[in-house]
């Protein structure tokens, strides 16, 4: 897993709420290795850690 792509894929987290104005109860999508779910991850942690959101949503990699 090659962590700058993981750094560049958290933007999404804050894409998904921008576009829906709240945050998804699942973030669901097909992935080879996880990288792209683990920088999404990543992102909505520190955004719960933060107090900026107050639920996680789960992951779900297909």
């Amino acid at each position: 897993m090659n962590p700058y792509r993981t750094e560049g894929n958290r933007t999404i987290a804050f894409k998904i709420a921008e576009d829906i104005h709240s945050i998804p109860d699942w973030v669901a999508l097909f992935s080879v290795e996880g990288g792209l779910l683990s920088g999404i991850a990543k992102d909505f942690e520190e955004l719960g850690e933060g107090k900026v959101i107050s639920k996680l949503p789960k992951k779900l990699a297909v």
